[in-house]
């Protein structure tokens, strides 16, 4: 995946979307779209960047498993979780490290040497607890992969996937995949359960799960992993508490007889103790010490580079068209092959996928001055993640002068990418040991759902979120209108009997707009060309766009407060229809005639999410396809 490139692409596919859903044919709306999904912090807010280094490596030496052999040597983190979770007596621990860490290796392989060790005796030795059905099926084929590769495991230890739904009913474990027929898991309860919290609470009070449990003493049930754990807060952290209350008493578990553990890359860190000492007591009701939070720890840029002398210093022409993925280069390799071109000035390696070959990128990277300047400005920052504002900034400092913002911008883009696609191998690494990314970027994109949405009622009018706006300037503004047939835009409000001023209530004017009631008054803004086009020149007025009072044709001030430089010059469209139970406001399009063609400009968040997850999924730059939604946290969304 090159992280930097699919950013872009998801930006620019929402882009292209509401152009080409909201096409506008008049003049003074010709731009107002595009400014307004161009300026930051409106639709979108970032990119943010997060560039980690790889993680420090475990010192060489002794793993405390007893039955099992782990397959690499672990990085430093997830060496101190096997310590405190391995043994006779495990501790209760809480893993605050970031995503890609290895977070779920911490607790599966003490969770493995345990079940090994029990061999023989039934009953669940070990609980997951997911928050979502998606997490627990990912996780499923790492759970399987790793008991399949372990002779001691293979056919000896078992784990089921037990959530909502049939699914396929696995009755046997395979190579990546865990039992899931939850009549056999009845009939012979694994040694390993993984779940969510519903159904957890399910298997504990449904009489016919009950043999789920027949095995199990006292002492059977061993670890119990909650999983993101940072997605149960307020009620629903309560509710798992009170579900692991009951888990306990159900089996009878003694006190300090259950090792607990909570993983999130969001939770916080080894730096912030006490807040998550004391709300895992109060969340699992067992003892959590003070040292019981592993934090991550990264390599710092001085480990990276030490023994790499800079070789590299120049920065490519920031106007070359080569660092924007071209229709000859939709590929990752044809677009990597390009920015190798351009930052080492040779060609790139044919061979540029192969694992050496990366590693050997990786080399070429650190011995760049544009690597360090770019790792030494991020920890500058002093946050884990960084607002590309304030990385173009800086950087702006290291390219040639008269760069704008946008050019500087396709330089870290192509640089990324090729940090993103290195990988670095340990000076020390041992046979078996794995290589990781040399640069670990992750790109946060906000998209924000385009709801309540209001125009200035100007010349040229601008486009804003009704709930970033103050009361006083709200009161100039109204809903954006759009036919869907024609592209016409304008204005609506609502209009009282007996008044004269439009409006601005949002509320009012939805429910008065999809009510069809009379009260609706839509504005479109006209011209000296195009005025007399409808052939409806009696209905030309000019509305205020200080106090939104409509007034005649040919009045040089506005009769609401007197001024005379807002007013603009519109077709008041206010027609009607009689039915026979009543009168409805006539909503079709002045221009075009269509009947159902006007429509409030906006787009809901599930709209905006199916574009961004199309981009995702059918984009060259993504090998790793896959997505995660979740809906307020809720389990069964």
């Amino acid at each position: 995946m090159l992280p930097t490139v699919i950013s872009r692409e998801v930006e620019e596919g929402i882009k292209s979307f509401l152009r080409t859903t909201f096409p506008s044919s008049t003049p003074a709306f010709e731009h107002t779209l595009e400014t307004f999904l161009n300026e930051p912090g409106q639709v979108f807010k970032g990119p943010y960047y997060s560039l980690r280094l790889p993680f420090r490596p475990a010192p060489p030496g002794a793993l405390p498993f007893s039955e099992i052999t782990f397959p690499y040597r672990p990085h430093l983190h997830q060496a101190r979780a096997f310590g405190r979770l391995c043994g006779d007596e495990p501790r209760s621990t809480l893993v605050a490290t970031g995503t890609g860490s290895g977070k779920t290796e911490c607790f599966l392989y003490p969770i493995l040497d345990h079940c090994a060790a029990q061999v023989g005796r039934p009953g669940i030795k070990a609980i997951i607890i997911y928050p979502m059905n998606a997490l627990a099926t990912d996780q499923a084929k790492r759970f399987a992969q790793a008991i399949h590769a372990d002779a001691k495991l293979r056919g000896k230890v078992t784990a089921g996937l037990f959530i909502g739904g049939e699914g396929d009913r696995a009755t046997a474990m395979t190579a990546d995949w865990l039992i899931t027929d939850k009549g056999h898991q009845r009939n012979h309860p694994p040694d390993i359960l993984l779940t969510n919290y519903k159904m957890l609470d399910f298997l504990l009070l449904r009489p016919g799960e009950q043999a789920l449990w027949q095995h199990n003493a006292p002492d059977t049930l061993r670890f119990l992993v909650v999983d993101e754990l940072h997605t149960f807060d307020g009620a629903q952290s309560t509710d798992l508490a009170c579900l692991i209350r009951r888990l306990k008493t159900r089996l009878r578990t003694p006190a300090k007889g259950l090792c607990c553990v909570g993983t999130s890359a969001t939770l916080g860190s080894a730096g912030s103790t006490q807040p998550l000492v004391e709300y895992a007591n109060t969340v699992f009701a067992e003892p959590f010490a003070a040292d019981s939070i592993i934090g991550e720890d990264l390599l710092n840029l001085g480990d990276v580079v030490e023994g790499h002398f800079i070789r590299y210093h120049g920065v490519p022409d920031s106007t070359s068209a080569n660092l924007v993925p071209a229709d000859s280069a939709r590929t990752p390799e044809a677009y990597l092959a390009a920015q190798y071109r351009l930052w080492f000035e040779t060609e790139a390696p044919a061979s540029l996928g192969d694992l050496d070959t990366r590693i050997q990128l990786g080399i070429r990277l650190r011995e760049h001055s544009f690597f360090r300047n770019l790792l030494t400005l991020a920890e500058r920052s002093g946050r884990k993640v960084i607002a590309e504002e304030w990385l173009l900034h800086g950087l702006s400092q290291m390219v040639p002068a008269g760069a704008a913002s946008g050019q500087v911008r396709r330089l870290l883009d192509s640089f990324l990418a090729l940090c993103a696609h290195a990988r670095y191998r340990d000076p020390n690494a041992q046979a078996g040991d794995r290589p990781g990314p040399l640069l670990r970027v992750h790109v946060h994109l906000w998209t924000r759902e385009l709801s309540r949405l209001v125009a200035s009622v100007a010349p040229a009018p601008r486009l804003a979120f009704s709930d970033d706006l103050r009361s006083e300037a709200l009161r100039r503004h109204l809903p954006a209108i759009h036919c869907r047939e024609c592209g016409v835009m304008g204005w609506g409000g609502t209009m009282r009997a007996g008044t004269e001023k439009v409006s601005p209530d949002l509320k009012e004017f939805y429910r008065a707009f999809f009510g069809q009631l009379p009260s609706v008054r839509l504005l479109f803004p006209v011209t000296g060309a195009d005025e007399g086009e409808t052939g409806q020149r009696e209905f030309n007025h000019q509305v205020c766009g200080r106090c939104l009072t409509v007034n005649a044709t040919g009045a040089a001030k506005c009769a609401g407060c007197g001024d005379g430089t807002t007013l603009v010059r519109v077709l008041l469209h206010e027609r009607t229809r009689r039915t026979q139970e009543q009168t409805k406001a006539d909503l079709g399009c002045p221009y075009c005639e269509s009947a159902s063609g006007l429509t409030i400009l906006g787009s809901r968040a599930a709209s905006l999410t199916s574009i961004a997850l199309s981009q995702l999924y059918t984009s060259p730059f993504n090998a790793d396809k896959q997505a995660l939604a979740f809906s307020d946290n809720v389990q069964d969304a």
